[in-house]
């Protein structure tokens, strides 16, 4: 009777597995350091004093990191965001020129407080400083804010995060750089660790979409002749650097205008191809340079009743 050799539970830590991983926490990495490295880039190490008037009718002009002056607080005409248990989560206050009756054009939003008491304690003082983060107010609480301020725009407001400061940029850079490296180890990863078929695999393959298109690539690799990875990468190298290349400048670009003209996507598109050019722009040059191994080599191990009736 035989029986089958136990299976270690590490097993389903294989390069697919562990490529997953990789892709995922570079994919995070590079998407959150890279949008603040962006903010932080946008913001000089002190706030550029601006009156609520100039910051209305201008929005940010080189520093995105303000302090507001000449203003009046619509109490009568905030909002709110509540979580399932009643707290106040994060508020929208309209600040009115000082003086004047014409409707609000810039908001101040503050998080964490838990009501008009210590939101108004928050807000007390001549000068509110903060980093304008975003441009206009949708939805439900858009109309909530037109309902409480009759002739505001919600979708022309700049949005002013309260006591919001920069953080360090050479600090995100690290983080934004080290998510792109993760990112082109999980893409590594994919392309040269092919593990074998097991019932392991199989399970772990269900688990992502991606795991399921990576293996569908290599299956069409396996109809690839001898030598032809030398072509593939010749053919992938152009169109990869140039699309690092374009995902850099992008994101020099999108650096040198405010976060609320910019908005998230202008932001997200040339990190992706930052990220998505220099993976496949090394795989190109790996697959110029580096023969690889297969993990599917099979050794042939026979037993000695097979060998002697062999010979």
């Amino acid at each position: 009777m035989s029986t089958a050799p136990p299976t270690s539970p590490l097993r389903v830590f294989n390069g697919s597995f562990l490529g997953l991983i990789a892709w995922l926490v570079g994919f995070a990495m590079s998407a959150i350091g890279g949008h603040e490295l962006l903010t932080a880039l946008r913001c000089g190490k002190t706030p550029a004093a601006v009156t609520v008037a100039e910051l209305a009718h201008r929005g940010p002009t080189t520093n995105d990191y303000v302090e507001l002056r000449e203003f009046e607080i619509a109490w009568s005409g905030y909002v709110y965001c509540q979580n399932e248990r009643g707290e106040w989560t994060s508020c929208d206050v309209p600040l009115r020129v000082a003086g004047s009756e014409a409707p609000p054009r810039v908001l101040v939003r503050a998080y964490n407080v838990r009501n008009e008491a210590e939101l108004r304690k928050r807000l007390a003082g001549e000068a509110l400083t903060g980093i304008v983060t975003a441009r206009g107010l949708y939805g439900e609480f858009g109309a909530a804010l037109s309902a409480y301020n009759p002739g505001i725009d919600p979708a022309a407001c700049w949005i002013v995060t309260h006591n919001r400061q920069p953080a360090d940029a050479r600090l995100l850079g690290l983080v934004f750089g080290g998510g792109v490296a993760l990112f082109s180890l999980g893409i590594f990863l994919f392309v040269y660790a092919r593990p074998r078929n097991s019932p392991h695999q199989a399970v772990l393959r269900m688990m992502s979409p991606l795991l399921i298109l990576v293996e569908g690539l290599h299956a069409l690799a396996d109809f690839l002749p001898p030598g032809s990875r030398r072509v593939c990468g010749a053919l992938l190298l152009p169109p990869t650097a140039a699309l690092a290349t374009w995902g850099g400048h992008r994101l020099w670009q999108v650096a040198q205008i405010g976060a609320a003209d910019a908005g998230i996507g202008a932001e997200m598109l040339p990190i992706l191809a930052l990220d998505f050019g220099v993976s496949l722009m090394l795989i190109a040059i790996s697959l110029l340079l580096i023969e690889p191994k297969s993990e599917n080599a099979e050794v042939a191990v026979a037993s000695p009743a097979s060998a002697g009736m062999s010979a």
